[in-house]
């Protein structure tokens, strides 16, 4: 037997590969590439312990039931590069352990021929390259459990792009660096989630795609023939799913840094629109629980911090939410949201890049502080949808010119605005402790379009409107003004 030394990336040592060797039932714990390989095929071990560092010269498929745990603190299974990594079949469970793809590849993946996913659970892992859990083929059901998991780096932009028909034109989607899409094409097959502890890519090194994305089955056609509104048909869909469908309880997760690596399109030529956003929230994947704990940092074209397609109860971010490029919207939601909280300053630097957008549905309660844009063709508020309560604790401000802003899947020019209501919007009751406010010419600080409403709005510093031909107020459908009165 021929022994090939094999070093491990990154880590300086070489472990010796020696071919399939026997395995041990029960508690089995693996030093090199062969103990690994022969252990990951023999189903009667049920617990595969890593000590130290093993590269791996091809992907490991664990049998179901198999658990893998690194025992020692620089456990690790580094795979070179063009492999994929942890292959897992049905309730496993991957602990304490770093695993090393290169970064397009997938570090923890799942056989698809498999009966179904069981229950995988994710404890404590550390990847670079992407997570990536499948519902299609044989695998209809199972329940992921995630404990803990830091993505360093990641790639998605070979692999399939969710989408659906948007309003006329194909609306793309890259994959998450941690991805779950339930892809079968009938109703009875669900997967659900509980994911916690999950951080995606570096300061200064984000991941290329989307963060966290959650999908049910796609090639949706919204607004459907009927012209429903929007809002009510993915509200619907998260109720009662026309295909696969994914139910997560919670997702919470700490710092997320993605960059959308995306090249300009024009939509009027036919091309999709492809997107990218840190949390992506696909229709038929409703949330209870939406919580950021650390700061959301985005780069590059259509690069969004969080987009919304299914219901979620509510969505709290303690960290900034930032982003950096054209169409980099801070926050979108489509159907219903219970509360919208935000605890730090939410700011926006691009063409187009809106802070809060709520493009239709229901939102219950909204308390946001200080909003700020930047951009051309970016309103720091842009609401469509219903709001029963809108609470800004700060101030609601723009430095933009009007310029070319994407609105309903077509760019249109759109001024940057302050406070916009328009589309049918209503808010029953706004508040702001701050100021509201823009500084570019052909703005308004607040718009209130046609067929549109704020019930109440109280202002505690004053509405304000700098530029030239620039309004504090254009309303031309209905608003009640308390508090201080607008001022130029």
């Amino acid at each position: 037997m021929v022994a090939v030394a094999v070093l491990a990336a990154g880590y300086g040592t070489a472990q010796a590969y020696a071919g399939p060797v026997s395995g041990s039932c029960g508690n089995v714990t693996v030093t090199n590439a062969g103990e690994l390989s022969a252990a990951a095929g023999n189903a009667c071990a049920h617990d595969i312990g890593v000590r130290g560092v093993i590269s791996s010269p091809k992907a490991i498929t664990l049998a179901p039931g198999q658990r893998l745990t690194g025992t020692t603190n620089d456990a690790a299974i580094v795979f070179p590069k063009a492999v994929d990594g942890v292959q897992l079949s049905s309730d496993n469970t991957v602990s304490k352990l770093r695993i090393q793809a290169d970064s397009a590849q997938r570090a923890i993946f799942n056989d698809t021929n498999a009966s179904g996913l069981g229950t995988v659970t994710l404890s404590h892992v550390t990847t670079t390259g992407q997570v990536q859990l499948l519902a299609q083929g044989r695998v209809r059901s199972g329940h992921v459990a995630v404990d803990g998991l830091d993505i360093v780096a990641a790639d998605t932009s070979s692999q399939p792009r969710p989408s659906y028909t948007f309003y006329g034109g194909p609306l793309e989607s890259r994959q998450g660096a941690f991805q779950i899409w339930n892809r079968q094409p009938d109703a009875s097959s669900v997967v659900t989630a509980d994911l916690r502890g999950i951080t995606v890519g570096r300061p200064n090194a984000p991941v290329l795609g989307s963060g966290v994305a959650v999908f049910g089955a796609t090639g949706l056609t919204v607004p459907t023939p009927d012209n429903a509104p929007v809002g009510d048909v993915l509200h619907q869909l998260s109720q009662h799913p026309h295909s696969g469908s994914v139910r997560v309880s919670t997702i919470d997760t700490g710092a997320l840094y993605t960059d959308g690596g995306l090249t300009p399109v024009d939509p009027s030529n036919g091309n999709a629109i492809v997107g990218s956003a840190a949390v992506l929230v696909g229709a038929q994947a409703p949330v209870q629980t939406l919580h950021v704990g650390g700061q959301i940092t985005t780069t590059g074209l259509t690069a969004g911090a969080t987009d919304i397609f299914s219901d979620v109860g509510s969505m709290t971010y303690d960290g900034s939410v930032e982003t950096f490029g054209p169409t980099g919207i801070a926050i979108v939601t489509w159907p219903r949201i219970g509360t919208l909280t935000t605890k730090a300053a939410v700011t926006t630097h691009g063409v187009g890049s809106r802070g809060l957008n709520a493009y239709a549905g229901h939102i219950d309660t909204v308390r946001m502080h200080d909003i700020h844009t930047e951009g051309a063709g970016a309103p720091a508020i842009d609401i469509f949808a219903s709001i029963n309560d809108l609470g800004i604790d700060g101030n609601v401000e723009t430095t933009g010119v009007p310029g070319p802003s994407l609105v309903l899947g077509h760019y249109t020019v759109v001024p940057s605005d302050a406070l916009r209501v328009a589309e049918g919007g209503t808010v029953d009751s706004a508040h702001v402790s701050g100021t509201v406010s823009t500084t570019a010419p052909g703005t308004a600080a607040v718009l209130v379009g046609q067929n549109s409403r704020i019930g109440t709005l109280c202002v505690g510093k004053g509405i304000q409107a700098t530029g030239l031909g620039s309004q504090p107020v254009d309303n031309t459908g209905t608003l009640t003004l308390k508090c201080p009165a607008p001022s130029h």
